[in-house]
């Protein structure tokens, strides 16, 4: 299945800008050409990304525990 903009943008919780800057970078899957102006991103490869992210309280608990380490 093709996925156009805004169902990658409610998959992932990106912005459109985040979604091209990420691409650019190559830290997002490549979209393509669906048609004339529409431009589409396999669902398989959007859903893997999506997968392959850290849970999003990870960088919570990364803060607690460095918080609670003795000062040096």
């Amino acid at each position: 299945k093709i996925l156009r903009l805004p169902e990658v943008i409610d998959a992932t919780g990106l912005s459109r800008m985040s979604i091209y800057r990420k691409e650019a970078r190559g830290q997002f899957p490549i979209g393509g050409a669906s048609g004339a102006n529409a431009v589409g991103w396999i669902e398989e490869w959007v859903t893997r990304w999506i997968q392959s992210r850290p849970p999003a309280d990870s960088s919570d608990k990364l803060t607690a525990i460095f918080n609670s380490l003795p000062a040096p």
